[in-house]
């Protein structure tokens, strides 16, 4: 399923970065579609998921328009990934059309913890969420 080496973006960015964690979680982001890329993310602190990232103050951190954001309903702020030492949160910013774990929907503001092939929807984009190394760890 997972084809070849994944190279892994480190987010959010340096300056945006308020309590970063000493040892970054790593996830893949897989889409359904076997034709389309595979992220993979080095979570150092929050990082809000969205579209139509620009450098501006309340920008996402990354940007998911590679995946259709925009066709799919995702907002420009959707969601915040919120890391621990033991735990990966995702948490809906108000999003439009909302925010599902494993097609659960999320109250708005409140906090799920993601566990390894959790399916993670933002509108309609739904992506498996790999969970590769947790942060303090060499593993799942």
């Amino acid at each position: 399923m997972l084809r070849g080496a994944v190279d892994y973006i480190p987010v959010p960015e340096p300056s945006r970065r308020h309590h970063p964690l000493h040892q970054p979680w790593r996830i893949l982001l897989v889409p359904p579609d076997p034709n389309q890329e595979i992220v993979g993310l080095e979570i150092f602190d929050d990082v809000v998921l969205g579209r139509a990232m620009t450098p501006s103050e309340g920008s996402a951190d990354f940007d998911l328009s590679l995946y259709n954001a925009v066709e799919l309903g995702v907002s420009r702020r959707h969601a915040l990934l919120r890391p621990t030492d033991s735990q990966l949160f995702v948490i809906d910013l108000d999003s439009t059309n909302g925010t599902l774990v494993n097609a659960v929907s999320q109250e708005r503001g409140m906090a799920r913890a993601l566990r390894h092939n959790d399916t993670l929807s933002l509108g309609a984009l739904h992506l498996t969420v790999k969970i590769v190394r947790r942060a303090g760890s060499d593993g799942r």
